[in-house]
């Protein structure tokens, strides 16, 4: 029981780390307090992992990670007593308790059970460089020096930090982070405060399972991808070069989580352009696209450093999607043999079914928005035509049954957003 309150403490240093009012601290947007619902922490909290990235090519920081750790911790309580009066007026401290108390029940099953997964056998690898002060360098010696790395290196800070040095902490912080996004993104509806966390249960009901924290790195791709969504809805607001900014920095992060994170920072390159067709900002699309391909360029050229090729998995090559392509009637049955499965996947994700009843009777979603739905699912799907040449179906098979699960956790994220319009018709 000590070591569970001890647990639960930890958690909550986490919690305050991410979960704090710093940006508003250096900004005079003093409205920020009257409505709680606003994207300001949000932007703290994509700078911080954004310096957490950068710390992690450094191997001098990363022997420093527990100092600073509870720097950043310390300089959170410091602004946190500093505005105590105007956040005690705000909703802030109830939805630091609330973000803490949900992170804490669903972290139950995994403090009783902390076995891994099968990748979380690779993943940790990373994490335990770091949790070691290693370097950026030292993840040549791992079994996939060629995955990315930022998941496994959040896990080491954590872990490392943890009071009782436990290695559930690194992966509870997942937890909290994808409880954070789904309550960001129910605060940027328009939702009365008891509809909002009325709606942040549901969505965590419909979407969280134990086993996406047991080392598996897509409920961080799928949180990320939550926090683009919203930053890219806030320059659509306030289309400013500052947001443009915070919203290329969140989408490149998605490279640095899986390199399955690709496909997502793709279609986000494809609603950008959409999105920009209506503000017709011409010179906000050059920015846009020299930071996108500068980012993506970076990645790419800092992992050939790493690995000394450009390989993202063994296995996986544009000569299967090419023999894939050039015959049109194994093409047909591939196609089926993934339809199949997901027909039979989707039901690993409540939210699937849920999103189909609440667009038939809510009768709220546009086409276009189907059409974007059906895209998602084309681009998540066409990788596994790349998994193995023509004739082969057996790998394919493999790949849909060990991954495809998890690849459409990531395509839910890019749903839900559509879920909680239809949720709004109906809490009216």
């Amino acid at each position: 029981m000590i070591e569970f309150i001890i647990f639960g403490f930890n958690l909550l240093l986490i919690n305050i780390i991410f979960f704090n009012p710093l940006l508003f601290a250096i900004t005079t947007r003093n409205k920020y307090f009257k409505n709680i619902q606003n994207v300001e922490i949000l932007i703290y909290f994509i700078i911080l992992i954004n310096f957490f990235l950068i710390f992690s090519f450094s191997n001098f920081l990363n022997k420093k990670l527990e100092i600073i750790f509870y720097l950043i911790f310390i300089i959170s309580i410091f602004f946190i007593i500093f505005l105590n009066k105007k956040l005690i007026k705000s909703n802030y401290f109830i939805d630091l308790f609330f973000i803490f108390l949900i992170s804490l029940i669903l972290t139950i099953n995994i403090f009783s059970n902390p076995l891994l997964g099968w990748d979380g056998n690779f993943w940790i690898e990373k994490a335990q460089i770091f949790y070691k002060g290693g370097s950026f360098i030292d993840l040549r010696e791992t079994i996939f020096p060629n995955y990315p790395h930022l998941g496994g290196y959040l896990w080491g800070i954590f872990w490392k930090s943890s009071i009782l040095d436990y290695e559930i902490i690194g992966r509870a912080s997942f937890v909290l982070i994808y409880v954070f996004s789904i309550y960001q993104l129910c605060s940027s509806y328009k939702f009365n405060y008891f509809h909002k966390l009325i709606c942040v249960l549901i969505l965590i009901t419909l979407t969280y399972r134990v086993e996406h924290f047991v080392g598996y790195q897509d409920i961080l791709i799928f949180s990320f991808i939550l926090f683009s969504y919203i930053l890219l809805n806030k320059y659509k607001e306030n289309p400013s070069i500052f947001n443009l900014i915070i919203f290329n920095f969140s989408i490149s992060l998605l490279l640095w989580i899986k390199n399955e994170g690709i496909i997502s920072y793709f279609i986000f390159f494809i609603l950008f352009l959409f999105l920009n067709k209506k503000n017709k900002i011409i010179y906000h699309v050059y920015i846009f696209i020299i930071l996108y391909f500068v980012l993506l360029i970076s990645k790419f050229l800092i992992f050939y450093y790493l690995n000394n090729n450009l390989v993202l998995q063994d296995g996986i090559s544009f000569y299967n999607l090419n023999s894939n392509l050039s015959n049109p009637s194994l093409l047909i049955s591939k196609i089926l043999i993934i339809l199949k499965f997901f027909l039979v996947k989707i039901f690993y994700i409540p939210l699937f079914i849920t999103m189909f009843f609440l667009i038939v009777f809510a009768k709220s979603i546009r086409i276009d928005e189907i059409i974007f739905c059906l895209l998602v699912l084309a681009l998540y799907s066409l990788p596994y035509l790349f998994s193995s040449d023509a004739f082969d179906n057996s790998r394919l098979v493999w790949h849909l049954k060990t991954s495809y699960d998890r690849m459409l956790l990531q395509c839910v994220a890019f749903f839900l957003p559509f879920s909680l319009k239809c949720l709004k018709n109906f809490l009216k």
